[in-house]
C-alpha cells in the first residue's frame, strides 16, 4: 500500500527520517520580548524581582491530517486520523534573584551585584512527535552607578524526543528507517546569553544568546537527530508619552538563526507595542525571512490594577495577561486558520531583611574610640 501524506507537518517528519539527519528548531512565540528568557538565560532576576511566565500557543490551527488512498483494496478507517496536527507549545519559565549585596563607593564603578536562577519547563508537540525541555541555570548582574547593568547567563537543557512511531504510515511498506512502536531519547545542552540595559537611553535592552551550544545527537531506532546551535539577537526600547500623554511606544526587534552544516536562512521578527497609562497595549509583529513573509500578528496586553505597581507608593508588583493571533502568510495558509497565543506575567519582590553590622573592637591591634575610654577607663 502507498498513501500520500499531504498539507501537514507530519509530511516533513517522514521526509527526515534518514540516516544522519542533522535538525533542531526552538519553538518560537509572537510574545517573545515577554517570555525573554526561554531564549536567554541571562535575563533572570531583572529588576531584582521574581517574575514567572506562562504561554500556551496553538499554530497553524485546522490543520489536519489528510490523506489520498492509491490501493483502493484497503482503507483508512477515519478515525485513525489526527485532527489539528499543528504545533503545540507550553512554557513556564521562572526567574529571581537569589543573592544580592552593595558595591557602592568602589572606584571601579560598579555599584549592585546580584546571583539570580532561572527555570524553565516547556512541552512542544508537532503532530506525532513531542519535545519535552527543562532547563535550570545561573545568571549573574553587574550594575554601574549610572543604573546600567550588564548580565551574563548559563543553563542547562535536558531536552527529550519521543515519537509515536505506531502512527506513522510509511510509503513503502516494512520501510526499516520508518518506526513501528513509541520511541524516545533524551540529551542535554548548555545555553549562554549576555543581556544588557540602559534605562537612561529609552529604556534600552540588548540580549545575545546562544542554544544548544554543544551539538548533541538523539539515537532513534535507526536514525540519528543532530541537535543544531540556534542564535538570538534581540533589542528595544521605549519612549514614553511618544504619541501623547500616558502614551508609550515601544518598538523591538528579534533576529534568530540556526547553525546546522551551514548557517540556517535567518528570520526577523520586528515588534512595535504602544502603551496607554501603563494598564492597556496593542501592536503588531511581523515575522518573515528572506524567503518571504511567515505571519502579522495582532497583540494585546492588560495589565490589572489590582496590584499598586512600580510608583513611588507602589508595591513593586506587575502583573500582564496577552493574548495574539498570527495571520499565517506562507504557504500553509491555505489550510491554516491562523495561530493563537496567550500569555501571563506576574512578577513580585521579595524583600529580605538585611542583619546590622555590628562595630567590634580590639584594644591590641586598634585604638578605641574616646567615648569608650571615658566610660570605662579600668578597662584602657
Amino acid at each position: 500500500m502507498k498513501y500520500l501524506v499531504k498539507y501537514s507537518a507530519l509530511t516533513l517528519l517522514i521526509l527526515g527520517f534518514q540516516q544522519g539527519v542533522k535538525a533542531q528548531q526552538d519553538p518560537h512565540y509572537t510574545h517573545w520580548r515577554y517570555n525573554k528568557l526561554s531564549y536567554n538565560p541571562a535575563f533572570a532576576g531583572f529588576g531584582n524581582k521574581h517574575c514567572l511566565s506562562a504561554v500556551a500557543r496553538r499554530q497553524w490551527m485546522s490543520l489536519e491530517e489528510e490523506s489520498s488512498l492509491y490501493n483502493t483494496e484497503s482503507v483508512i478507517a477515519s478515525n485513525q486520523l489526527q485532527k489539528s496536527i499543528g504545533p503545540k507549545t507550553n512554557t513556564i519559565t521562572y526567574g529571581g534573584i537569589l543573592y544580592g549585596f552593595d558595591k557602592r563607593g568602589n572606584k571601579d564603578g560598579i555599584k549592585d551585584h546580584s546571583i539570580n536562577g532561572m527555570f524553565m519547563f516547556g512541552t512542544d508537540a508537532v503532530a506525532y512527535e513531542n519535545n519535552t525541555y527543562i532547563k535550570v541555570g545561573l545568571a549573574g548582574n553587574y550594575e554601574f552607578l549610572d543604573q546600567s547593568s550588564i548580565r551574563l547567563g548559563v543553563n542547562y537543557t535536558s531536552l527529550s524526543k519521543s515519537l509515536n512511531g505506531s502512527k506513522l504510515r510509511a510509503h513503502d511498506p516494512n520501510d526499516p528507517l520508518i518506526p513501528v512502536s513509541d520511541i524516545a531519547s533524551t540529551v542535554g545542552t548548555v545555553d549562554l546569553g549576555v543581556y544588557y540595559s540602559n534605562p537612561n537611553v529609552n529604556k534600552l535592552w540588548i540580549g545575545l544568546s546562544n542554544t544548544h551550544l554543544s551539538k548533541q545527537q538523539f539515537q532513534y531506532a535507526n536514525f540519528q537527530v543532530t541537535t543544531a546551535r540556534h542564535f538570538y539577537l534581540m533589542s528595544g526600547m521605549t519612549f514614553e508619552d511618544f504619541f501623547g500623554p500616558g502614551l508609550d511606544f515601544e518598538p523591538a526587534v528579534l533576529l534568530k538563526t540556526g547553525v546546522r552544516n551551514s548557517p540556517v536562512t535567518p528570520q526577523l521578527d520586528i515588534n512595535g507595542m504602544v502603551t496607554y497609562n501603563d494598564m492597556f497595549s496593542g501592536g503588531l509583529n511581523i515575522r518573515g525571512q528572506s524567503t518571504g513573509m511567515d505571519a502579522i500578528s495582532v497583540l494585546l496586553g492588560y495589565y490589572p490594577p489590582i496590584f499598586k505597581g512600580n510608583g513611588p507608593n507602589g508595591d513593586g508588583k506587575t502583573l500582564r495577561v496577552g493574548y495574539s493571533y498570527d495571520v499565517t502568510l506562507n504557504a500553509i495558509r491555505k489550510v491554516s486558520a491562523g495561530t493563537h497565543e496567550v500569555q501571563v506575567n506576574f512578577c513580585f519582590p521579595i524583600n529580605i531583611p538585611t542583619v546590622p553590622d555590628r562595630i567590634k573592637h580590639n584594644t591590641i591591634y586598634m585604638k578605641p574610640r574616646p567615648e569608650l575610654k571615658e566610660n570605662n577607663p579600668k578597662n584602657f
